[in-house]
């Protein structure tokens, strides 16, 4: 499927389980992802799982304020 070809998507909470569940259905079809989440390692971790293929990368950001 590629119904989000050529769309941007902003996940926060992107380390999280739900954000990397998430994002990955979005990368599934089609869309470049960028995660935000305020820990960053988690964010790493999870950008790093989600692949290399430069439709992801992490901002880390905190949104609580």
């Amino acid at each position: 499927m590629s119904d989000f070809a050529g769309r941007s998507v902003l996940v926060t909470g992107g380390a999280g389980a739900i954000g990397r569940a998430t994002a990955a259905l979005f990368l599934q079809r089609g869309a470049r992802v960028t995660l935000a989440d305020r820990d960053a390692a988690a964010l790493a971790r999870a950008v790093a799982e989600l692949g290399t293929s430069g439709a992801v990368r992490g901002i880390e950001a905190d949104l609580s304020e």
